[in-house]
């Protein structure tokens, strides 16, 4: 009983995370969304492994990818479309330093 509820608490602080928060991660190594993987990356177990110089951010609902990112697998993921480019989840606060927002004001890019 005892495993049961503890069970359950870790399964709602989980459930009641912010969006942003469980898919904040982007970059040359993401969690894969599904079965399927952005072009120019490789399935590996539950990640997608860039296999050049691409990066990666997991689309945010019906918003379009920031400046510099084209849709990709499946339309689920938003991938750079030349080297050094720099992506994060916007969240509900501003941008850091030195990053600007784009994408229908979910990214911060730079």
């Amino acid at each position: 009983m005892k495993k049961t509820i503890l069970a359950l608490t870790a399964l709602a602080a989980f459930a009641t995370m912010p969006h942003t928060a469980m898919a904040q991660s982007s970059g040359k190594t993401i969690s894969k969304v599904g079965s399927s993987c952005p072009s120019g990356f490789s399935s590996s177990s539950s990640k997608c492994v860039s296999q050049g110089d691409a990066v990666a951010v997991h689309k945010v609902g019906g918003s379009s990818c920031p400046s510099g990112f084209t849709s990709s697998g499946g339309n689920k993921y938003c991938v750079s479309t030349k080297s050094g480019q720099k992506v994060r989840l916007k969240g509900s606060s501003s941008c850091p330093s030195g990053y600007e927002s784009s994408g229908s004001n979910k990214y911060c890019i730079k």
